[in-house]
């Protein structure tokens, strides 16, 4: 039953998924709680005029509220690099996640988005990413929940949906695109599943039962894995936020490593590999600027703060700048004579890849480093007894 405490946005394309979807809602919910929704993404022509008018009858039918959304869909592809059915897929569920958020804001209630897959597709997913490879995650079929996504029909097959409607009395229109067999999954639905059934009649059982088990082990392994990774670090610096996993030391197989990446990369879909560092990938930081705060005191020199740095005024070159690493950057560290690589004092420091790109170099008028924020001052700017005038430079955030 569904909560009248919740707003719901329905996906409806006319098929008979989601036609016994909308039935079904509107017989267990509140209609004053339910939005319609339909798809018109112009790609077969007047096919896809007559399921807008459909769709746009049986809502009335219905007596709920429609919004129809055109899209160029092919456009999108082109734009994107990527497939026409990836296309039609991110252009639903970002329209469906805008509409979430604005109901969200003028209901005042939370918001989940239904939509009619049934326990066909689960399967029809599961061999889709078997024979491309995959880890158990792509082998428990479709979730019943996903964030705002809820899958009310998902217990239910393509022929008991199908039953349904016929006792209901309902109409609905066919996709003549799911009746050709260029599209993988309709391969697997109208040629693959067929011929499995040719040698195992009970096939569709067989599957269903295999993912209620891999279901019950990937949420084992979920918890095993939640501990594995609960050491791992959620950083912040320069405007931006990663997430950092180091492998322990007790794990010692190149093999045992791949695998644990494997199962991080699975929470992080931007994870990244740095031997036995795992991270998240953050965005080019090349034009990120910073203004930074400074100004001269008096003396004597004040006590350490750990928010900001001092520096002999009259050996800088003002104004001074603020800006990231660079390759061939050097420093001559605090207490030597000679220079060192930045590079070097970052691989010193263990310093994973994001680190390195948001630590802050600071620099005068003559491009001289005198602070890598978090690590080294330069010892020709430092503090001296025969210092006259300090700056002291705040710490970037």
């Amino acid at each position: 039953m569904c909560s009248n405490s919740t707003f719901y946005i329905l996906g409806l394309s006319g098929g008979p998924d989601s036609v016994a979807l909308l039935h079904w809602m509107c017989r267990e919910h509140d209609k004053e709680h339910l939005l319609v929704t339909h798809c018109n993404f112009h790609l077969r022509g007047e096919e896809s005029m007559r399921d807008q008018f459909f769709c746009q009858q049986l809502c009335r039918q219905m007596e709920v509220r429609l919004i129809v959304k055109d899209f160029d869909t092919r456009a999108y592809m082109e734009e994107h690099h990527v497939s026409l059915e990836l296309a039609a897929r991110e252009l639903r569920y970002a329209w469906w996640e805008q509409l979430a958020q604005e109901q969200e804001v003028a209901t005042g209630l939370p918001v989940q988005i239904a939509v009619g897959h049934h326990r066909d597709d689960s399967i029809e997913t599961l061999l889709m990413n078997l024979m491309r490879g995959t880890g158990i995650k792509g082998l428990v079929g479709i979730p019943a929940t996903n964030g705002r996504i809820i899958r009310p029909l998902l217990h239910l097959s393509r022929t008991e949906i199908l039953t349904y409607l016929e006792e209901h009395h309902l109409s609905y229109i066919t996709d003549s695109s799911n009746l050709e067999n260029e599209a993988t999954r309709n391969k697997i639905r109208n040629q693959l599943l067929p011929l499995m059934e040719q040698i195992n009649p009970h096939v569709r059982e067989g599957i269903t039962k295999t993912i209620h088990l891999l279901q019950e082990t990937q949420r084992l392994e979920s918890l095993q894995l939640d501990e594995i990774f609960s050491t791992t670090q959620h950083l912040r610096a320069a405007s931006v936020e990663w997430d950092e996993w180091l492998v322990p030391e007790s794990v010692t197989s190149s093999s045992e490593v791949d695998s644990l990446f494997h199962h991080w990369q699975e929470r992080h879909p931007l994870a990244m590999r740095h031997g036995r560092l795992f991270y998240t990938a953050i965005s080019d930081l090349s034009g990120q600027t910073y203004n930074l705060h400074a100004e001269e005191l008096t003396l004597p020199v004040p006590p350490f703060s750990p928010d900001r740095e001092l520096f002999d005024l009259d050996t800088l070159s003002l104004p001074l700048s603020c800006r990231h690493w660079r390759e061939g950057d050097r420093l001559q560290p605090l207490g030597m004579k000679g220079t060192k690589l930045v590079s070097d004092l970052f691989s010193n420091a263990h310093f994973s890849p994001n680190r390195k790109a948001t630590t802050w170099i600071i620099t005068d008028a003559s491009d001289r480093i005198l602070w890598v924020v978090g690590l080294r001052v330069a010892d020709w700017s430092k503090i001296t007894a025969g210092t006259q005038r300090i700056l002291a430079v705040d710490v970037p955030k």
